[in-house]
């Protein structure tokens, strides 16, 4: 966290997010207004790791739920959608999950014949984007 300026909605600072979604990105907010505001004291940091090491198999009940229950947010190129369909899908309908999640913002036009399963493509990118959290809610018309 860096301080930019004090103006006359308070202190605005440069945050960077540690989030999955949106690694290293950085974003700028007004810190009175953030919601759950916190910095640590010094002794704060300092007494993180004095508990110690949990014990390994603890540890890897952990990781083991985290890994399950991760979406692969990370890496755009591996998907969870085809395998939570319960339908058979044609190679060339992942095409467009394949470019979707690399775009900042999916905006796709999906066109091809008649039966050729554009609403198949259209439910895999938006249970792709669902999955990975990156849309709350969509809107079909």
């Amino acid at each position: 966290m860096q301080a930019v300026n004090s103006g006359a909605y308070g202190n605005v600072v440069s945050l960077a997010c540690a989030d999955d979604d949106a690694q290293g990105e950085e974003v700028e907010v007004v810190w009175e207004a953030e919601l759950d505001r916190f910095i640590p004291s010094e002794e704060a940091w300092k007494s993180i790791g004095n508990k110690g090491f949990d014990q390994p198999r603890h540890f890897t009940a952990f990781l083991n739920t985290i890994r399950w229950n991760c979406v692969t947010a990370t890496d755009s190129r591996l998907f969870q959608s085809p395998f939570r369909a319960g339908i058979r899908i044609d190679p060339y309908q992942l095409e467009p999950l394949y470019k979707a999640p690399r775009l900042p913002r999916v905006n796709l036009f999906i066109a091809d014949d008649v039966g050729l399963g554009k609403t198949i493509e259209a439910g895999l990118i938006a249970t792709e984007l669902l999955l990975r959290r990156r849309v709350q809610e969509i809107v079909a018309a």
